[in-house]
């Protein structure tokens, strides 16, 4: 159909060189053809969009009911590590708990000074460097 809508153009434009209504009238057509044409195309494209949008929705769906399950098998299994600690005894399993959130607080703690002693390190240098640069020039002038 939209092959036809070229040759039609051309018609309804000679038509309308002519003077003739015949010609005005289906350029009118013509025009509203193409506008139909345009919106069909719009709603098309929404419709696309919408159709992927709904297949991303429902893939981040599957990805949160993933890792809903890992959240559940995780807690679970933390369930079961308390309640065998209990049976073990409770002063047995909340001391070795608590030794290791101590060794794990120590290694973070040491990492964060670590980390701080080797950004304050590089600022220090990176000041050194400034004021030395600006002191060359100073001495250069």
């Amino acid at each position: 159909m939209s092959q036809m809508l070229p040759s039609a153009d051309r018609l309804a434009l000679s038509m309308l060189d002519e003077g003739s209504l015949e010609a005005k009238v289906l350029l009118n057509a013509a025009s509203s053809f193409m506008g139909l044409c345009e919106h069909l195309r719009r709603v098309e494209q929404m419709r696309e969009a919408k159709g992927a949008a709904e297949g991303e929705a429902a893939l981040l769906r599957k990805k949160l009911a993933e890792a809903e399950d890992s959240l559940r098998l995780a807690t679970d299994g933390m369930e079961q590590r308390v309640q065998a600690a209990r049976a073990e005894g409770v002063n047995e399993g909340l001391a070795r708990a608590g030794e290791a959130a101590a060794e794990a607080a120590r290694i973070a703690a040491d990492e964060a000074r670590a980390a701080q002693e080797e950004a304050v390190s590089k600022a220090r240098e990176d000041a050194v460097a400034s004021f030395t640069a600006e002191g060359w020039k100073a001495e250069d002038q």
